[in-house]
């Protein structure tokens, strides 16, 4: 379904996140849950499509909101907990069975899951927890966590092969962002100390 105007967009939105605690930010056929239809789940994904399998299965990929995790239409500090699991693949044919699947990442894919990083702990509450997931089978692990300043504070292997990685973050307070802040005191949402003083200070001498 498209919807024809952003005012559209923002309503349903906001309808359909009020009584959600967890975002899934690229939820795809929503596989590793066990409720698929969780009421505090929101599912959330870049695509809307479905697939018939070579095994005559059906492919289901129906989000509650189409949102690029790039840019996700959700206020700061809105989710208690946020999964993170994006296409993990750089190497894949379009019409492949796994790019149906799982997608598949994008030319500057270093920036987009930058970008994904940023945005998820932008919509997690304080103390809330991140859930990564990713696939090693082409990009190691160690080249995803060098995309993001905040460190997991534990992993584990899983897969036939070993080559699946959870990770889990948790969103503290970095009492240094006070004081290093590179965001104009009138444009950030979070008005920070630092910004706040400068921006005072400013105003008192004109």
């Amino acid at each position: 379904m498209i919807l024809k105007t952003k005012a559209n967009f923002i309503n349903r939105v906001d309808k359909m996140t009020e009584e959600k605690t967890i975002l899934d930010a690229c939820c795809g056929s929503r596989m590793f849950w066990y409720d698929k239809i969780n009421p505090l789940v929101l599912f959330s994904d870049i695509r809307e499509e479905e697939h018939t399998l070579c095994d005559g299965r059906l492919l289901e990929i129906k989000p509650d909101v189409i949102a690029d995790f790039r840019n996700l239409p959700f206020d700061d500090g809105q989710f208690k907990l946020v999964v993170f699991d994006p296409p993990h693949l750089e190497k894949l044919g379009k019409s492949s069975y796994m790019h149906k699947k799982y997608s598949s990442l994008g030319l500057d894919w270093r920036n987009d899951i930058r970008e994904g990083f940023k945005e998820c702990f932008r919509v997690l509450a304080k103390d809330g927890i991140l859930i990564f997931k990713w696939n090693e089978t082409q990009i190691k692990v160690k080249e995803l966590l060098a995309l993001t300043d905040k460190e997991p504070l534990f992993g584990h292997l899983t897969g036939r092969s070993g080559k699946t990685m959870w990770l889990c973050f948790m969103k503290t307070e970095d009492i240094t962002e006070d004081f290093y802040c590179d965001r104009e005191y009138l444009n950030c949402k979070r008005q920070c100390t630092w910004c706040k003083r400068e921006n005072d200070e400013q105003l008192n001498k004109v």
